[in-house]
């Protein structure tokens, strides 16, 4: 039975299965106040890829880092990433219609580590916005739904506005319990604390063999550096965990499963429901199409990227020898 209720956040990152290759990446985000650059003034972040053999000895494979700094035009004015040739970001926009501005990029990229960091750009600095949104809402400001649009027309977490309306009733923001330490992230160890403001986004993908297909788990944390006195403490927005199983080539889906651990709005669990309808379809196929299959209450941002990112975990099997 799928369970909606969140159960708390993490305290530890997932414990490596041995023969798996596992994905770690994390992207932080640094605020503005310039409502142009849609709030932010740069991101930075790292995805490494790691073979755990049988014996649970790790051995990295593979590495990307990717930066970008946003102009007070809200233009992207500064971009540098590794490896391979420099992506040209100059001059885009992050936000809606980016990932479609760089498809030719992401193309070339495949799911690989540079890959999912680029894929990720655009939707990461949603935790940061939380927090931008907490402030205003303690302000008196109202988080409603787009001019137009209900507040289920699309994805339950995105697309928000907000609004002074005298005596109006706000919408739910559920309060964030504060984010436990999740240990050694990668091999370079624990990440550090950031500024009051800051957000960050943590994922991990990780992917074995059994004797039908594939195991897949995944991992998933937004979180937000709210002010403290004169320090920070990092809360937890979103949390989630997906696991997947899939038999056979065409990676057909034998089950779907998410946990949700923590959600930024009380209509959120509903998401979760909309998983039952993708099993048996081909796993590849879903991380495609999902944008447009989960659509409306069956639907949440985060977890649809998660679905969409879980193919990668897939192609990063080749990375595991055959005898593992």
């Amino acid at each position: 039975m799928t369970n909606i209720e969140p159960i708390g956040p993490a305290t530890e990152m997932p414990a490596a299965r041995p023969a798996s290759v596992r994905r770690a990446s994390h992207l932080d985000i640094a605020p503005s106040e310039n409502a142009l650059a849609r709030n932010v003034e740069g991101i930075a972040g790292r995805a490494v890829d790691t073979v755990v053999g049988p014996d649970g000895r790790h051995r990295d494979v593979a590495r990307a880092e990717l930066s970008v700094t946003v102009g007070d035009d809200g233009l992207i004015e500064w971009s540098e990433s590794r490896p391979g040739p420099a992506l040209d970001l100059v001059g885009l926009r992050l936000g809606p219609g980016f990932r479609a501005a760089v498809r030719t990029s992401l193309e070339d990229l495949g799911d690989s580590p540079l890959g999912l960091l680029l894929g990720d750009l655009p939707g990461a600095p949603s935790s940061m916005r939380y927090g931008i949104a907490r402030r205003r809402i303690r302000q008196g400001l109202v988080l409603l739904p787009p001019a137009g649009r209900e507040p289920h027309d699309g994805p339950l977490c995105a697309g928000r506005r907000f609004e002074h309306i005298p005596g109006h009733a706000r919408a739910p923001m559920l309060e964030p319990p504060p984010a436990p330490d999740l240990g050694a992230f990668d091999s370079a160890g624990s990440l550090g604390d950031l500024p009051a403001g800051y957000g960050r986004r943590r994922r991990l993908i990780e992917v074995s063999r059994t004797p039908l297909g594939l195991s897949l788990k995944s991992f998933f944390r937004d979180s937000n550096f709210e002010p403290d006195g004169d320090s920070a403490t990092e809360v937890v927005v979103h949390e989630y965990e997906l696991t997947a199983e899939t038999q056979g080539e065409k990676m057909e889906i034998r089950s779907l499963i998410a946990t949700p651990h923590v959600l930024p709005h009380d209509d959120c669990p509903l998401a979760v429901l909309g998983l039952e309808t993708l099993v048996g379809a081909s796993l590849p196929v879903v991380a495609r199409q999902v944008h447009r299959r989960l659509q409306g209450e069956e639907s949440c941002t985060h977890l649809n990227d998660m679905i969409r990112f879980l193919a990668g975990g897939a192609d990063m099997i080749r990375l595991l020898p055959e005898a593992a």
